[in-house]
């Protein structure tokens, strides 16, 4: 159903910061065509019509959108707890959905996606755009290869600040969010399950809210979500991943992820437009240094560059009939390790992580 200019004909659902990173993405796409966008929020409304074209059209209500539009694909970009209904709803309307991280709040919703996508055929990508990253498709390929040997420990440390403001703070409440470490980390999760490649067995962790959770700074609503958390991931195969987060600790630079094997490591410094990497095999001479860096014209789209590849991944598999990388299984797993995290700070004992069929 592409426009008569061959274009991938897309719905935005969703119009907040997230949904606007879409818009930043696909206005540098050629292949893609923005035809109508659907959101209640009437200030995300007028925010997202001063980065769209003449002639978008704007609804409320997504399913109106679906209904009259003629569209191939929908952008999900919406609080999670909502997720799955929508997903589910675009799918059987017949089109293709990139929906935002993560797959759902529940594992029951997690497998209705699941049966959906099975049931109509469609295209499903879920947002975990870490993995378009070239650093860490490159730790992926070192680890791939054999190189350090058998992964046996990770690690990832997120220091940073607190939470933005959100429409009515939903990211700040566990029952529209899901949590800290579903809403945060399946980003970092998702990493440890594509590099270990093996199913998570179980979980155990601790976290508290310390510092930056208060209605004075947001507008009134007491959050109930975590500010720190260590938790401790144990693979089939025995590899172990943990993680380690501070919402307050502002000026910390990027992201560190580390990978131990057998014959060496690896230690990647996700910092935005600009990247490293150290690679170490056991034997050899000094420590291998590999710079990366986001091109000048796309490390401005939201999440330096990221949600632009994802989308060009996502046309490629619409347009080829073939699944994403991100695909249903990815974001089942990448969400059940999350649930299970939160699971196991909450009750203060491990938690076995649920096995997807």
């Amino acid at each position: 159903m592409a426009s008569d200019s061959g274009k991938i004909r897309y719905g935005l659902i969703g119009t907040g910061a997230m949904g606007r990173g879409h818009i930043g993405a696909l206005a540098h796409i050629d292949d893609a065509q923005i035809v109508a966008m659907a959101d209640p929020h009437e200030p995300s409304q007028a925010e997202a019509q001063k980065e769209l074209p003449e002639g978008v059209v704007v609804y409320e209500d997504y399913r109106e959108m679906i209904a009259k539009e003629e569209l191939d694909a929908v952008t999900v970009a919406i609080p999670n707890f909502r997720h799955a209904d929508i997903v589910c709803d675009a799918l059987e309307a017949g089109l293709h959905v990139l929906g935002e991280k993560p797959m759902a709040t529940t594992m029951e919703d997690c497998d209705r996606v699941m049966k959906t996508v099975a049931a109509t055929g469609k295209i499903y990508q879920v947002g975990l755009e870490l993995r378009y990253s070239r650093l860490f498709k490159k730790v992926r390929e070192i680890i791939a290869s054999g190189e350090i040997g058998e992964v046996r420990q990770l690690w990832c440390k997120e220091f940073r600040g607190p939470w933005g403001i959100k429409v009515d703070q939903w990211i700040t409440q566990k029952r529209m969010s899901g949590g800290t470490l579903l809403e945060k980390d399946c980003h970092h999760f998702d990493l440890f399950n594509w590099f270990v490649d093996k199913p998570p067995i179980r979980v155990c962790g601790f976290g508290t809210c310390d510092l930056v959770h208060g209605p004075e700074r947001f507008h009134g609503v007491t959050p109930d979500v975590l500010d720190n958390a260590q938790v401790v991931i144990q693979y089939e195969g025995g590899a172990v991943a943990n993680l380690l987060l501070c919402m307050y600790c502002e000026g910390h630079p990027g992201i560190e992820v580390g990978v131990i094997g057998t014959q060496g490591w690896l230690c990647a410094n996700h910092r935005g437009a600009n990247s490293h990497l150290e690679v170490k095999v056991r034997g050899t001479g000094e420590t291998q240094q590999i710079d990366f860096t986001v091109p000048s014209d796309i490390r401005n789209i939201s999440h330096s560059g990221l949600v632009y590849y994802e989308h060009l991944d996502f046309i490629e598999c619409i347009r080829a009939g073939a699944q994403p990388m991100n695909d249903g299984r990815v974001g089942w797993w990448s969400t059940a390790v999350c649930l299970a995290a939160e699971e196991a700070v909450e009750k203060q004992f491990v938690v076995d992580v649920p096995q997807l069929g």
